[in-house]
């Protein structure tokens, strides 16, 4: 029997995704190793991907971008690396930077990913199982903030895998799952628009909002999350006076909660405790257009938290953070990379959107598109954190290119 390699692809993609939220963070084992086992299973894949020649065949003629992209990221880390030595020579180790930027490895996955969606055609079960692991791992997240509350009971391994704190008197972590964005915009799309299993997708989005609300309560995220949603709902299609209306009520329900109750909420805690984080970034803005004067449009370079912090937070900038600043931030790292990495990659997903035909995948990816962009001022998608959505967005578009491109018969 021929093995099938989008299906081997497409159970080591599951088996990533678990490593990467630390297997639900069930078990108390060190973070090490599911790094390890993720980072074996990339390169894995990306062997198989390199000894088949068809697979780089089939990404380089249906998704040439894909091909290129890659190739350009591995020339991107090879030249930081150099840079980082002529900028910084021996106390920036080979290590250090290869630990600091192994999170790149992810993106490579865009190879499998994009092979898997074209060989198996198979968008909603990839979503779908995304779906199931994101509902997982946020009830659990939900469940120990619960159970935190009420009884300081904690059952989870959070201590190294996620911060903590207290706000609003309840328990707070985030960056509780990379694809949690991705998830819960998928979650909307069932619902609003396939009928299957409509109340199962209800119940995985209400989970995955509330532990985004509850646990997580990140302004930003809630924000991006209800323009794109929105988006969503504007952009479908309406045939009868009853869906005309119950679309009009919905968005002049949203503009008035937001307007009457989320609007103030956010102005009364920017006034309260938080002017001191609109202080912090305005410092960190400061500082890239220091770093971008200094150094030039190369940037920083991709250095160690910890040289980092020997060399450039001091004083003033000791509570510097790049990644609370996004774009910006990520700018003044790798400097006019940013360009090739991901501004480039946005611009050619607005050209797909806008090149394909109108039907209900496409308004998906436009709200995961609006996503994308609002985010890009503070939860930045090529944060460490949040990197591995990086090639399922790369992904989902140049599929969405190769199936509905209005110059090919569909």
């Amino acid at each position: 029997m021929k093995l099938k390699y989008s299906n081997v692809f497409f159970y080591l993609m599951m088996l990533i995704i678990i490593c990467e939220c630390n297997g639900f963070r069930l078990l108390k084992l060190d973070d090490n190793i599911y790094k390890s086992v993720y980072l074996v299973t990339i390169i894995g894949m990306l062997f198989i991907c390199l000894i088949h020649t068809d697979i780089l065949k089939i990404c380089r003629s249906s998704g040439g971008f894909i091909y290129y992209y890659c190739v350009v990221l591995f020339l991107f880390l090879i030249f930081e690396y150099m840079y980082t030595i002529r900028l910084y020579g021996s106390l920036q180790t080979a290590y250090e930077y290869a630990n600091y930027n192994k999170c790149y490895a992810f993106v490579f996955l865009v190879i499998p990913l994009f092979y898997i969606l074209i060989i198996k055609d198979s968008f909603e079960d990839l979503m779908s199982n995304i779906m199931l692991l994101a509902t997982i791992t946020l009830s659990l997240m939900l469940l120990h903030a619960l159970f935190y509350q009420w009884y300081q009971i904690e059952f989870l391994n959070i201590s190294v895998y996620a911060k903590k704190l207290m706000r609003n008197d309840r328990f707070r972590m985030w960056d509780l799952f990379s694809l949690e964005g991705l998830a819960i915009i998928y979650g909307m799309y069932r619902v609003l628009f396939v009928n299957r299993k409509k109340m199962r997708y209800v119940i995985q989005t209400v989970i995955c909002v509330a532990a985004l609300v509850y646990v997580e309560q990140t302004r930003m995220m809630l924000i991006a999350l209800t323009v794109s949603i929105l988006v969503m709902v504007v952009m479908k299609p309406c045939k009868t006076a009853n869906g005309i209306l119950a679309k009009g009520v919905l968005i002049a329900t949203a503009g008035i909660v937001s307007t009457t109750l989320v609007v103030p909420k956010l102005i009364a805690s920017l006034n309260r405790g938080d002017s001191v984080s609109i202080s912090n970034r305005l410092i960190e803005i400061q500082f890239v257009y220091n770093v971008l004067h200094n150094q030039g449009i190369l940037g920083l370079g991709l250095i160690s938290q910890r040289l980092q912090s020997n060399l450039y937070y001091h004083g003033i900038y000791s509570h510097v953070s790049l990644d609370d600043i996004g774009l910006i931030g990520y700018m003044a790292q790798v400097g006019i990379w940013s360009v090739a990495l991901f501004i480039v990659p946005m611009v050619r997903m607005l050209w797909i959107l806008l090149n394909v035909h109108k039907n209900e995948f496409t308004i998906f990816l436009w709200s995961l598109y609006i996503y994308l962009a609002i985010t890009s001022s503070t939860l930045f998608v090529l944060n460490s954190q949040r990197i591995l959505m990086w090639p399922f967005c790369l992904a989902l578009f140049e599929f969405c290119y190769k199936k509905y491109n209005r110059k090919m018969d569909v």
